[in-house]
């Protein structure tokens, strides 16, 4: 006895599964809230008082809905990032929900990088009362430990460096 194949019905339930598969194996990340910070507020965002900040940086850049495409596409290789600082070293960020992203574009040694401030809000309504410009203006916030932290993502080799918590008072 044969059994026939409905093919499109086949072909359907095959391409479902591959779709499913490559659903799984994703690494992309859509914060909740993040902004791009204009490549004129780069300077202020690295001014931190209580964590370390990139240094020989020769300019700033605004990213592109691209760049900031590609950083998405390996957010979650962010969990995987040790910290370098002396205050909180090997420290990995635990969590990204309620998390709040600023972008920014730096230049180092001729590669692009962007630079995330971030920091977590308990709900929507403090991040809108606490903090109303945070979609054009860094957030500088002395203290904080690791729910405050910056890093930079290597926008050419596709990963994160120099992840730095906040001190804590």
């Amino acid at each position: 006895m044969t059994k026939e194949i409905n093919a499109p019905n086949y072909i359907i339930s095959i391409l479902i599964l591959f779709g499913l598969a490559a659903c799984a194996q994703t690494k992309k990340y859509t914060p909740n809230y993040f902004t791009i910070l204009d490549q004129t507020e780069g300077r202020t965002v690295l001014d931190q008082f209580s964590r370390t900040s990139p240094t020989k940086v020769e300019n700033f850049f605004t990213p592109t809905s691209n760049e900031v495409s590609v950083l998405e596409n390996n957010f979650r290789k962010l969990l995987k990032t040790k910290s370098i600082d002396c205050c909180n070293p090997a420290v990995q960020i635990k969590k990204l929900k309620r998390t709040v992203f600023q972008y920014t574009g730096l230049i180092i040694d001729h590669k692009k990088y962007i630079y995330i401030n971030a920091f977590q809000i308990d709900s929507p309504e403090d991040l809108y009362n606490y903090y109303p410009d945070w979609q054009s203006k860094p957030v500088i916030i002395c203290d904080g430990g690791e729910s405050v932290w910056g890093v930079l993502f290597d926008l050419t080799e596709k990963k994160f460096l120099q992840l730095s918590f906040n001190g804590e008072a």
